[in-house]
């Protein structure tokens, strides 16, 4: 499964699941983040006092 996102502040976050892994990521200086390879689960995005609820795909690139 794939997870991406906009509108954060650029920095470090951390990414965690009820259900699956999660772990820390880099919010790139744009405010998006893309992590890859990811359970299929639900998310939350946490930055500072802020959290996001995201949900990812799956699907394939070429």
């Amino acid at each position: 499964m794939h997870l991406s996102g906009s509108g954060f502040t650029p920095g470090p976050g951390f990414l965690s699941s009820p259900t699956a892994a999660g772990g820390s990521l880099t919010i790139g200086a744009d405010g998006g983040f893309q992590k890859m390879n990811l359970e299929n689960a639900q998310y939350t995005v946490s930055q500072g006092n802020e959290h996001t609820e995201c949900s990812g795909f799956k699907g394939s690139q070429g």
